[in-house]
C-alpha cells in the first residue's frame, strides 16, 4: 500500500473510532458472559439482534451491518477481547471493518474501503472526505466529539496541508 494510502486509512479509522463510539459503549452494557457465549457459540441470528440493537440508535437503517464474523479471545489473566467485522455502506462509499471490544476500550480497524465507481480517479483527499460525508449522512444522532461539527454542514470543509497527506488535517480533525 502507498504511503498516501496509508494516511488515508489511518482517517478512515479516526472517522470510524468517532462515529463507532457510542456503539461500542451499547455493546458493553450486554451482560458479557451472555456475549461471550454468543460469540463462542457463532448465534450469529443472536449476535446480528445484538448489534442492530445497538447501531439503531445512532445510524440510520441498513447503513452498519453485523458481517458474520465474531470472535473472542481471553487469557488467564482475565482479560478478554471480541472482534465483531462490521459493513458501512451509504452514499457510494463501502467500508469492511473490525471492532475490537475490550473493558474499557475499543479500536477499529478498517480492513477494506470502495469508493464509488470513479474512485480510481478520485484524489485522496477526496476519498476522504467522501467517507466524512457518508459517515456523517449515515448518522441520525450528530457525533458528541470531533465530527460533531461537519453535520451541519452539506459539504465538510476540509484543509489538507499537504498533497501527500504528511500531516492531515481536516480542519483540526486529526492531528
Amino acid at each position: 500500500m502507498r504511503s498516501n494510502e496509508n494516511h488515508a486509512y489511518f482517517a478512515y479509522e479516526q472517522f470510524l473510532v468517532e462515529a463507532m463510539r457510542e456503539v461500542a459503549s451499547e455493546l458493553r452494557l450486554i451482560d458479557l458472559q451472555n456475549l461471550v457465549l454468543c460469540v463462542s457459540g457463532q448465534r450469529r441470528d443472536m449476535i446480528k439482534s445484538l448489534i442492530e440493537a445497538a447501531t439503531e440508535l445512532y445510524f440510520a437503517p441498513d447503513t452498519i451491518r453485523y458481517a458474520d464474523f465474531s470472535e473472542v479471545s481471553m487469557s488467564w489473566e482475565g482479560m478478554f477481547q471480541i472482534k465483531f467485522d462490521f459493513e458501512f455502506r451509504n452514499k457510494g462509499v463501502r467500508i469492511y471493518f473490525s471492532m475490537l471490544l475490550r473493558t474499557a476500550t475499543a479500536a477499529i480497524h478498517v480492513n477494506y474501503v470502495a469508493i464509488g465507481d470513479n474512485a480510481t480517479s478520485m484524489s485522496d483527499k477526496a476519498k476522504v472526505l467522501a467517507v466524512a460525508s457518508a459517515l456523517i449522512s449515515a448518522r441520525t444522532r450528530p457525533t458528541c466529539g470531533r465530527l460533531a461539527w461537519w453535520a451541519d454542514t452539506a459539504q465538510p470543509r476540509a484543509r489538507i496541508t499537504s498533497d501527500a497527506f504528511d500531516h492531515i488535517d481536516l480542519d483540526g480533525l486529526l492531528v
